[in-house]
């Protein structure tokens, strides 16, 4: 069943016993760790530019964050991971261990780079599987954003490995490595990521008709906008209540259509939806300025579709221990346009183009990846 309120979607997650739960290593990350913001230039010019000097500057940023990476290494030890979080704010709880976890494993990668440029596979596989767990923990409530977030660490996890990959042709086990997290990356599940979205929906209705709830949610007290007032008079606030589960429940329904029926249900269930919000106004200019109304589930697949169909050939391009100048791309499409990817290899990095939701700007993936602009600073 759909939740509709807290207690409802709380039950759609699995609780966790202390011993085994990471959620309370997360929360002890301060929110400095965000602002680390060397870390991923260094990662990347590194496996590029394995200098003394670069190694060095790694090492030094290690360093600096070796009280993080020893909570780090402690949540990646433990199986499960369940915040337990108070879901009767709805849409106003704040979920800042999202961030946290991310930056997590941009420290995991680094130490991993510094690892293989080292030339110890072992250490490096190491800081790869913390990350892998860390995604999984990510994951596990299964909200849009908690799928998302997973996924993101997912792909720097593929990411890493396919640059030691590259950049280490000899150990084989970098390539197992790619293989193996390749294949375990979950698929997008509609239905589950999306469960939350009619409970948080009438969850900012509720917030909206109190000066508390509006306070939760961010918005300051101001003088009523024309038809705050009018509209409610215009439209019974019980009936569009029923109106809007109605179009939640049509919105899931929805999600289990093929890809090819699923948008026309959508935009009726999203219009029914809108239709109804008219008897809440604040709530309805909450609910898009909070992000509400967007369809996450538009392009989800097709855009995780895009990322697999990158990295299948990038096992490809590396299956026989060397760096492959061609490959057969015939098979490997867009599910946008149904057009191959392109695949080149000039002796120094591969770059694979494959078109994406954005018509004029298709997705690029380069290994190793570009450099990005910062300013090392000395050890």
């Amino acid at each position: 069943a759909l939740p509709t309120n807290a207690t409802e979607f709380a039950a759609t997650i699995k609780s966790a016993a202390p011993a085994e739960n990471a959620a309370s290593l997360y929360r002890e990350l301060p929110p400095s760790i965000r602002s680390l913001k060397d870390v991923q230039p260094t990662d990347i010019s590194l496996p590029r530019n394995p200098s003394s000097k670069n190694l060095a500057f790694a090492q030094h940023l290690l360093g600096r964050a070796s009280g993080l990476l020893r909570i780090i290494d402690q949540a990646a030890s433990r199986p499960r991971c369940w915040f337990d979080r108070n879901w009767s704010d709805g849409m106003a709880v704040l979920l800042p261990e999202y961030a946290d976890m991310k930056a997590a494993c941009r420290l995991l990668a680094l130490r991993g780079s510094v690892a293989a440029a080292e030339g110890n596979a072992t250490e490096a596989l190491k800081n790869a599987r913390e990350i892998l767990t860390v995604a999984k923990h990510a994951g596990e409530e299964g909200t849009a954003i908690s799928a998302l977030i997973a996924e993101a660490i997912y792909m720097i996890e593929l990411r890493e490995l396919a640059d030691w990959s590259f950049l280490h042709p000899e150990q084989g086990a970098y390539r197992k490595a790619l293989e193996d997290v390749f294949s375990a990356q979950p698929r997008p599940n509609l239905r589950r990521e999306n469960r939350d979205q009619l409970f948080m929906e009438l969850s900012v209705v509720d917030l909206s008709l109190t000066a508390q709830g509006r306070a939760k949610l961010g918005l300051r007290e101001e003088d009523p906008r024309p038809g705050d007032n009018l509209l409610p008079l215009l439209f019974s606030q019980p009936k569009a209540r029923i109106a809007l589960v109605k179009a939640g429940r049509a919105y899931w329904a929805a999600l289990k259509l093929p890809a090819d029926a699923r948008p026309e249900a959508i935009s009726k269930a999203t219009m029914q939806q809108n239709t109804a919000l008219l008897a809440f106004p604040v709530a309805a200019r909450l609910f898009s300025q909070l992000g509400g109304g967007i369809d996450l589930a538009e392009n989800r697949e097709n855009d995780w579709e895009v990322r697999r169909t990158e990295y299948t050939a990038v096992l490809r391009a590396l299956a026989n221990g060397r760096v492959a100048r061609s490959i057969d791309s015939a098979d490997l499409r867009s599910p946008y346009t149904g057009k191959p990817l392109t695949y080149t290899y000039d002796g120094k990095k591969i770059v694979i183009t494959i078109d994406s939701s954005n018509p004029s700007r298709p997705m690029e993936l380069t290994i190793p990846p570009k450099e990005m602009k910062h300013e090392a600073q000395k050890p």
